[in-house]
């Protein structure tokens, strides 16, 4: 037959329980030690990102003021310098810009298109008469410079 006999206590001794309590200690200041450098860690890693948040805003503003200036000076909202002069035969032989690239032909180039060939010629002076409306005499009057 079978009976159930109460356990037998298992008896430990001092040293080995004060051993076993060190050890417990020492592995439970790990831990803490361990979690401690875990929270440091994701406090610098916090911020680190509001740092790097930080930046992307200044960034985005930069690019945004950078779009504003640049659409501003291509949007046609301001006037530019100019010294148009007309051509009296109403005949257009070529174009020179300020930078001294001429444009041979009688259109203007689009900017789909590749530009005609450029020739770079000497500057032509001019020399035009007025009369003037207050004294009726001739007065002799210089034309900016203009390449041809």
């Amino acid at each position: 037959m079978f009976t159930n006999s109460p356990p037998r206590a298992q008896g430990v001794s001092k040293t080995n329980f004060d051993s076993y309590v060190k050890a417990n200690d020492a592995v439970m200041r790990n831990m803490q030690n361990q979690n401690q450098v875990l929270q440091n860690q994701g406090q610098n890693l916090q911020a680190q990102l509001n740092n790097l948040a930080t930046s992307n805003q200044r960034l985005e503003s930069m690019l945004s003021n950078f779009i504003k200036m640049n659409t501003a000076s291509t949007s046609g909202l301001g006037t530019l310098p100019s010294n148009t002069i007309t051509n009296p035969k109403e005949d257009l032989k070529g174009i020179t810009t300020q930078s001294g690239v001429a444009y041979q032909g009688p259109a203007i180039p689009s900017t789909s298109s590749s530009p005609p060939k450029v020739m770079n010629r000497a500057t032509e002076v001019t020399k035009d008469t007025m009369l003037p409306t207050n004294n009726g005499s001739t007065e002799d009057v210089q034309p900016p410079v203009v390449q041809v």
